[in-house]
């Protein structure tokens, strides 16, 4: 009895580490002798809280293994003697058992299936079961890998709770570790998310982008991408800028990829890569005289070593293919410079240099009537 009422002084004061000893003493001492009889069954379920709750606050592995055990075997033996198990018991036995399952790196499956038995049970139970049960199971299947339960579970929690968060991620997730198979329902649980003014957040209209992206639906990620650097839901940084292009060059819209471009380069006047673009895309529609104006905005600005050697060849090629020999000259001599020992680059200084002296040639040659 001291004992006992020693752990509820304790209590009251919320030490409940220091609570565990004297509750201990308390059941032993009532198993032994029969002073509380029918309740031990309520000595049994604290003591099984507790150590489920030093568990939690441990930051010594080896500590948190130990309560978690204890916490187990008490709450078995606690199952085994109580008349009618309820709800709330199953649902600790299964979180105690998941905790066990994932506390080392590599996850005890046996565990798990053992702590998705006990949650299903807690399941059957009650009509309305409390979101606990499914959060957890949805944890369960996530550490299973059961990518269709864990999805199934997700639905359930949005559904019911559709203002929460992090269930909406949890869903998305769920629809994301499936890959291809998953693109299409994910972006559904985005745009349904986003509906209730959910998941809002650049990163997230920047998801829902990617996901297009990912399903080959070039047109609807251009809208997006369009709409969200003109109105701020995304960022409006280069990498946006030059996949709203990209996006445009798939669906076959290459004057609405170079005007993307033009306008990026306004934004990012240093950034020669952009210039690059351009430059590229004009000389695919066989634009020559824009394309090499492009290439040549592009050197003088900044561009890694790949790029500056990418745009001297450009401009060395346009050079002869519209006769401007000194462009072209001035543009074989820097790749060279660039990459010595590589073949492309001596080529077309080589076909610079036998233009150069077909055209003084034709220079030196007797004019004719």
């Amino acid at each position: 009895f001291l004992s006992q009422f020693k752990v509820q002084a304790l209590l009251s004061k919320a030490d409940y580490a220091n609570s565990i000893p004297p509750l201990e003493t308390a059941l032993k001492l009532s198993q032994q002798y029969g002073y509380f009889g029918d309740k031990d069954l309520e000595l049994l379920w604290l003591l099984a809280q507790l150590y489920g709750q030093e568990a939690q606050n441990a930051k010594d592995k080896e500590v948190q293994r130990a309560n978690f055990a204890k916490a187990y075997t008490t709450l078995r033996r606690w199952l085994d003697l109580t008349p009618k198990p309820n709800p709330d018991a199953q649902y600790f036995a299964a979180s105690i058992l998941y905790n066990q399952a994932i506390d080392d790196q590599k996850v005890d499956k046996a565990l798990l299936k053992q702590a998705q038995e006990a949650a299903e049970a807690g399941l059957r139970m009650t009509i309305k079961p409390k979101e606990q049960f499914y959060a957890l199971l949805m944890a369960i299947a996530q550490q299973l890998g059961d990518h269709v339960k864990f999805a199934e579970y997700g639905e359930l929690l949005v559904k019911d709770y559709p203002k929460n968060k992090s269930y909406w991620q949890s869903l998305l997730n769920a629809y994301l570790v499936q890959e291809e198979k998953g693109y299409i329902p994910a972006i559904v649980t985005l745009e349904r998310a986003q509906k209730l003014s959910i998941m809002n957040e650049k990163r997230d209209n920047f998801m829902l982008v990617a996901l297009h992206l990912n399903a080959q639906e070039y047109a609807v990620a251009a809208d997006l991408l369009e709409a969200g650097l003109r109105n701020g839901n995304l960022e409006s940084d280069q990498k946006n800028w030059e996949m709203l292009a990209m996006c445009y060059q798939q669906i076959r819209k290459e004057d609405k990829a170079i005007a993307t471009l033009k306008e990026a380069i306004k934004l990012f006047p240093t950034v020669g890569a952009l210039d690059l673009q351009v430059g590229n895309l004009y000389y695919m529609s066989d634009k020559y005289e824009d394309a090499l104006k492009f290439m040549k905005s592009a050197v003088g600005k900044n561009l890694e070593k790949s790029q500056q050697l990418q745009a001297y060849s450009y401009i060395a090629y346009l050079g002869l293919e519209l006769k401007k020999l000194d462009d072209a000259k001035m543009a074989a001599d820097k790749a060279v410079e660039l990459d010595p020992k590589g073949k492309g680059p001596q080529d077309l200084l080589k076909a610079v240099n036998e233009a150069i002296a077909e055209r003084e040639e034709s220079l030196k040659a007797p004019s004719t009537r």
